[in-house]
């Protein structure tokens, strides 16, 4: 016999979401969570865990859930993730993919029971360890930094957190638009922090207002690199340098601080992963013409699968099998069409997807206004000096010790997007409990070997005795 279906989310009007910035559903009520939780096998060895990067016990929670325990399920997530409600909204839900049930049948919704844990489970602070004399400066208040940030308080570190933003979330607040992910839900995960007694320093900016010595003659006693990347890469074709090329990471920031954004009427974005399809359905909520160009089918697209179907419904054109070739303009220098070529799907290549190969003799114009690339973004790694001691992969991220994240300066870490380049908001916080653990053994050896150390029990219990 079948399982019941999947518990569907529900959706203000179409029209409404093509008009606002809010959240376009509702989540699920106390009773819809319930029933979808139900619907999980409880697996001996559930498959979700494992596929999560940072290991969050799905089966835990959504038992709790089934038993109608909100509270505990939230406990569970917190103990995990240090923002479980934004993480409810904009993960992108690896468990789902390996859920055993998805097999044959619809996935159970991990994700959005997540953020039932979060509506209705009741936020307790976690304990914080009696405070130590160690003080640790984190460099951006990303997924990555506020896990480091949260991981070492508890333990009772003095953190302090610098950002150059004038909040704190980093991709989470000036990344991602606010139908996607609400700021005062932000907001909630990032005051527990404060409650527990995080430090905050906004408007701050490494290589502008402060360095590494700075914060080393400051008697900080670990440092931790968490400046994301948001540099965005070049498409390196003809036409890059025209008026109305526009840079993805700053029209999504002008949007989340609510500056003013000055969008033509036809806008042309290049890429399908998050980033593009967050630009494309902004822009349709401004009453803009948006057009995603794509070089694979929408199978290889690494955005969420729902946030592409969303597009489409809210009239977002992705046109696939489509590379760009040459950026034109007009007699003022600014861009008037997008030459483009259609593709075919190769062999795969190192990540796994098709290559895309050109089909000679199918060049093709896009008339548009502004080109926006979203192919990828790199850190922002324009602050380092050569004396910082400050190692680089060849693919310009920061090198570090896979087991402790300690970069080839001793004494600073690294974790997230400037480790890993540009990754999920899932990823990047598993790495960062990595780094903060390898701060803690940096500045408390010994105690990170007690807590670290595995009694053996005796072949034979109890032990004999000399008595014996």
């Amino acid at each position: 016999m079948p399982p019941p279906p999947r518990v569907k989310r529900k959706y203000i009007s179409l029209e409404e979401r093509k008009t606002t910035f809010r959240e376009p559903d509702f989540g699920y009520t106390r009773e819809e969570a319930i029933e979808e939780a139900g619907r999980c096998l409880q697996c001996k060895k559930p498959a979700c865990v494992n596929a999560c990067p940072a290991h969050v016990p799905v089966k835990d929670y959504v038992n709790a859930i089934l038993e109608g325990d909100f509270d505990e399920a939230y406990r569970i997530n917190r103990c995990t993730l240090p923002m479980p409600s934004s993480l409810g909204r904009v993960c992108p839900a690896f468990c789902e993919q390996k859920c055993i049930l998805g097999k044959k049948f619809e996935p159970i919704a991990i994700r959005d029971l997540k953020r039932a844990a979060c509506d209705y489970g009741k936020r307790v602070t976690p304990a914080v360890a009696p405070k130590r004399e160690e003080r640790v400066a984190i460099i951006g208040a990303g997924p990555a930094g506020l896990t480091v940030a949260n991981d070492l308080v508890i333990r009772g570190y003095q953190v302090t957190v610098y950002d150059r933003l004038e909040t704190a979330g980093g991709t989470l607040v000036a990344g991602i638009p606010t139908f996607r992910l609400p700021r005062e839900i932000l907001k909630q995960d990032v005051h527990m922090l404060e409650e527990m007694g995080v430090e905050f320093q906004f408007n701050e900016s490494i290589g502008k207002d402060f360095d590494l010595d700075t914060l080393t003659y400051q008697g900080y006693d670990a440092i931790f690199l968490g400046i994301g990347a948001m540099d965005p890469k070049r498409l390196n074709i003809t036409g890059e340098h025209l008026k109305g090329v526009a840079s993805a990471a700053a029209i999504l920031a002008d949007l989340a601080f609510q500056r003013d954004v000055d969008l033509p009427d036809r806008i042309s974005i290049i890429g399908c992963g998050n980033v593009a399809i967050d630009i494309a359905r902004s822009a349709i909520r401004l009453g803009k013409e948006s057009t995603i160009l794509y070089r694979r089918t929408l199978k290889e697209a690494p955005a969420n699968d729902d946030e592409i179907e969303e597009a489409f419904e809210e009239g977002v054109d992705i046109k696939y099998l489509v590379a760009p070739i040459v950026i034109l303009g007009n007699e003022d220098e600014h861009v008037s069409e997008v030459e483009c070529i259609r593709m075919e799907l190769g062999e795969p290549d190192d990540s796994g997807r098709r290559r895309p190969v050109p089909i000679p003799g199918s060049e093709f114009k896009v008339p548009t206004d502004m080109v926006i690339p979203a192919v990828s973004q790199s850190p922002q790694l324009e602050w380092l000096k050569l004396d910082d001691g400050i190692e680089l992969t060849r693919w310009s991220t920061i090198w570090t010790n896979e087991e402790t994240g300690e970069s080839s300066r001793e004494g600073v870490f690294a974790a997230g997007d400037d480790v890993l380049g540009p990754s999920t908001v899932v990823e990047c916080i598993a790495q960062a409990h990595m780094a903060a653990d390898g701060i803690h053994k940096h500045l408390s050896p010994e105690e990170w070997e007690k807590e670290h150390t595995i009694e053996e029990t005796p072949e034979e219990w109890p032990p004999k005795t000399e008595d014996d």
